[in-house]
């Protein structure tokens, strides 16, 4: 079993929650455990509500003088057009969330994301985005 793989085995049935399994809290652990380059836990700790969540997203744009979180990603990774993702990139998908994005791990050709059931894996799909943390 790979590095990524045991990783996930490790958090395959842990849940979402605003303040210890968020999706970019997610993907920081995952590139810790693989010894990647990394999201600062600014941006996905210190918050136990949606609410609380919104707000600290706001804030850190402002810091950070991004217009968004895909700008602030790009800004720290290099984003990779494809449809076909390696292992271990970063992955974001347009959602009705407080960022309007979800983000997560690319594993087997598809897209990890943490749920209130814990990580699921989902297809590839057209407007999907991934960036290199190498």
């Amino acid at each position: 079993m790979g590095q990524l793989d045991q990783f996930l085995s490790d958090h395959a049935e842990k849940p979402f929650s605003w303040s210890d399994n968020n999706c970019l809290g997610f993907v920081r652990s995952a590139l810790i455990f693989m010894g990647k380059d990394n999201i600062p836990s600014e941006w996905c700790k210190g918050y136990k509500s949606k609410t609380a969540a919104l707000r600290a997203y706001k804030q850190n744009l402002a810091k950070y003088d991004f217009k968004d979180i895909i700008e602030a990603m790009d800004d720290r990774f290099d984003r990779i057009f494809t449809l076909h993702p390696r292992d271990g990139m970063i992955a974001s998908r347009k959602s009705e969330s407080v960022m309007g994005y979800a983000f997560g791990i690319t594993h087997n050709k598809n897209c990890i994301f943490v749920t209130e059931k814990g990580l699921r894996s989902f297809s590839v799909e057209a407007g999907d985005m991934f960036w290199r943390a190498d």
